[in-house]
């Protein structure tokens, strides 16, 4: 599993990203945002199925006790996906991974029911 940081224009703006990998997989993304919010991070929740939260939905289970809310409260712009959000801090990397291995385990779910 690998973790690596950029800055690339995201929804209008030029901001930080980071890219969670496992098994050379691209797991997640976060985004920054655009103004001084803390330099608070948000990357899309989706479901097992793949298909983002929307904004209001049930968490499922695995991000109970992990921050969540909305990705356009973090990253405004023009193309901002309009869902529910994991919300963590730029160094809070073991957050961020947590998330791309929910991901991750989620596809393989998918993958075995093919």
């Amino acid at each position: 599993m690998k973790v690596g940081f950029t800055t690339r224009d995201s929804a209008g703006n030029l901001r930080r990203r980071s890219l969670v990998l496992i098994n050379r997989y691209p797991s997640v993304e976060f985004a920054a945002a655009n103004t001084n919010k803390n330099g608070m991070m948000a990357s899309i929740i989706r479901d097992r199925s793949g298909k983002l939260l929307p904004v209001g939905a049930s968490v499922p289970p695995e991000y109970l006790y992990l921050t969540v809310g909305p990705y356009r409260d973090i990253v405004v712009g023009r193309g901002a996906p309009n869902g529910l959000a994991l919300i963590s801090s730029p160094d809070d990397v073991q957050t961020m991974v947590r998330h791309g291995v929910i991901r991750y385990c989620y596809r393989e779910e998918r993958d075995q029911k093919k």
